[in-house]
């Protein structure tokens, strides 16, 4: 890994550019032409107006949530709740599977950790797909196919423990299941949100994810090694919980969720 982060590392250097920076001269005369154009706005505006003006820059360079919408506050905490339910699901699946296939399996971890690559290996073809085909769709509705066909996994493998019938090959068909879906579905959650907020809070969009994205990553791996001894059962019915209050969530914000595609 090490070796293939460091060849990553020399062809970026090769593969990428930075975006030219402007002449300080050229940069410093646009934001003066900036600064004296909305002056002479204030100016021409009355003291009420005037105030109006410096509250919406103030509340452009200091993004609040208390700026934003309902609606919008609700794809925010939607979009952080789907970050953190995909990925808690992803980590307490890779943390479970060596320890359950080697209780009921007898799995080596050398066993298990093929297990584990054969199903992203699956899942592979359909993420390239999705790559292809995620410009012709609303990021809403890859959302809702991606954790739709996890949650399948999910309930199927609920139904095979419940009555105790789990099987190598349904076993393993379940994983491709929870693979593929919410592999699918954590590739649209940022862009959804960034899409929904204001420009001004594209920075934190990122910084938001990204922390649903750790809690999710630590918490499930936690879940995940406690599944056989809590019981498989309640492993996955809190995993189920967890995809079925997310679905309640951009169900009922289903029209505000809608955004351009691309």
């Amino acid at each position: 890994m090490a070796t293939i982060y460091f060849a990553l590392a020399i062809g970026s250097v090769y593969l990428f550019r930075d975006v030219p920076a402007l002449p300080a001269a050229r940069s410093a005369t646009g934001i003066l032409r900036r600064l004296l154009r909305r002056e002479k706005r204030k100016s021409s505006l009355p003291p009420q107006g005037q105030r109006l003006s410096e509250q919406a820059s103030s509340a452009v360079r200091n993004p609040s949530f208390a700026n934003l919408t309902w609606n919008q506050r609700g794809v925010l905490l939607t979009m952080s709740w789907f970050s953190m339910t995909n990925f808690f699901i992803l980590a307490s699946w890779e943390a479970n599977i060596p320890i359950f296939t080697q209780h009921l399996f007898n799995y080596s971890p050398y066993n298990a950790g093929n297990f584990i690559a054969l199903g992203g290996l699956v899942s592979f073809p359909v993420l390239f797909l999705n790559v292809h085909f995620s410009k012709r769709f609303q990021d809403r509705t890859t959302l809702a196919f991606g954790s739709s066909l996890g949650l399948a996994g999910l309930v199927s493998m609920l139904v095979l423990v419940a009555i105790d019938k789990v099987s190598k090959p349904l076993y393993f068909l379940c994983w491709c299941l929870v693979a593929t879906g919410f592999s699918i579905a954590t590739t649209c959650t940022l862009s959804l949100l960034s899409k929904q907020l204001p420009l001004e809070w594209n920075p934190w969009c990122s910084m938001v994810i990204q922390y649903a994205v750790y809690i999710g990553r630590v918490t499930g791996s936690v879940w995940g090694g406690a599944g056989l001894k809590l019981g498989e059962v309640k492993w996955l019915g809190l995993q189920v919980a967890l995809v079925g209050i997310g679905s309640v969530m951009y169900t009922h914000l289903w029209k505000n969720l809608k955004a351009k595609t691309g």
